[in-house]
């Protein structure tokens, strides 16, 4: 108790004693006691939706906030992913996987509800008909086949960068721009 303010630091039940001492003109007044009960706080747990994943990529961590500051745990509860603490495994199986993060509470916070986030994890195409090499897409290495209507090698690159997102739908439309002899 601070002036007029008090300052609670625990759940369980708290006493406050008013008192009067009196003065010269007035007699001491008798204590007054209130009490009351401090309960667990609830608390909430902000966890970001998950992008989609390719099947080859390297395993990646994910991030949560419990309101309290008390620390989130997750865990894969279905689909081709598992956990080890905030580290997602991918099983290089396409299909939906499911995490769920978690707090439990202590002695002056109640538990969170839980927070589930699903992602898809999808086999990357790993053939992109365009230009003789390679390139990336959306951080997978992928081959790159030449093609022309006759079926020579195209060996000339040219149009615009191809920037895609895993999960991202992508259409081609190729074009030979070469001289036909």
């Amino acid at each position: 108790l601070t002036g007029t303010s008090v300052h609670l630091t625990a759940v369980g039940t708290c006493s406050i004693t008013a008192s009067q001492a009196g003065n010269a003109s007035w007699t001491a007044a008798p204590d007054v006691v209130q009490a009351f009960n401090i309960t667990p706080g609830d608390q909430t747990i902000s966890f970001d939706p998950l992008p989609a994943r390719a099947t080859v990529e390297s395993d990646f961590t994910v991030a949560a906030a419990a309101s309290s500051g008390l620390p989130v745990t997750f865990v894969a509860t279905s689909g081709p992913c598992s956990m080890t603490g905030v580290t997602v495994h991918l099983t290089s199986v396409a299909g939906s996987c499911t995490i769920t993060a978690s707090q439990l509470g202590d002695g002056n916070w109640n538990a969170a509800a839980d927070v589930v986030q699903a992602f898809d994890v999808i086999a990357p195409t790993d053939e992109i008909w365009a230009v003789t090499g390679s390139t990336t897409l959306a951080g997978l290495a992928v081959n790159v086949r030449g093609y022309s209507l006759s079926g020579a090698a195209v060996t000339k690159p040219g149009g615009p960068k191809l920037t895609a997102t895993v999960g991202q739908p992508v259409v081609l439309a190729l074009h030979n721009d070469l001289a036909e002899a």
